[in-house]
């Protein structure tokens, strides 16, 4: 199992960037710290039980990767690909994604809590019992999906393609939704708050 651990800092409770030991604020290495991680995510083919907190990814291609129990709370991702990969127990908490491909990826028991999402792509993927709790996710494709047991409580949703999908046992209570398409998909299977 991956572990935030705190700061090395006396006194510091913040959360350390990555594995580095530091938070954000103390570590002094951060650009060599995100740069070198980049270049092993591009590189490598399987991760398991690794943190990857607090970093920025921009333009890189994570695609066919696998991440077992992986941590990527409060990361940012601009214009990045995974396409093509497996996620497992992995956490993006507090994430903020734009312009992200997550086409054709196999979700399991992931978390997207709190995150920001923003012109991305979901398509064709199999995302199980994953937790987007509490997130914002706008102009984003979901299409072709298939979402059981998958939840978007609270969540604030606009402009999405929901369009073929399975639905059955999806959570979608609480949530905010604005010009939604779920055009095919099986919402009588779906969750929903009273009176929507």
């Amino acid at each position: 199992m991956f572990v935030l651990k705190n700061c090395s800092v006396e006194g510091c409770s913040s959360k350390s960037v990555a594995e580095s030991g530091f938070c954000i604020e103390h570590c002094k290495d951060y650009g060599k710290i995100s740069a070198d991680i980049a270049k092993e995510l591009t590189n490598e083919s399987l991760f398991r039980a690794r943190s990857f907190a607090h970093l920025n990814f921009e333009g890189l291609n994570f695609n066919d990767t696998e991440f077992i129990n992986c941590s990527f709370s409060h990361c940012s991702f601009k214009d990045v690909n995974f396409s093509n990969s497996k996620f497992s127990l992995v956490f993006f908490d507090y994430s903020i994604h734009e312009n992200v491909e997550f086409k054709e990826c196999d979700f399991m028991n992931s978390v997207f809590a709190g995150s920001k999402i923003n012109n991305s792509d979901f398509s064709g993927s199999e995302i199980v019992n994953t937790n987007f709790n509490g997130t914002e996710i706008e102009n984003s494709n979901f299409s072709d999906s298939d979402l059981y047991l998958s939840r978007f409580v609270n969540s604030n949703l606009m402009k999405l393609d929901i369009v073929d999908c399975n639905l059955k046992r999806t959570d979608f209570s609480g949530s905010d939704r604005k010009q939604i398409k779920f055009k095919y998909s099986n919402i009588e299977e779906a969750l929903f708050s009273k009176g929507q």
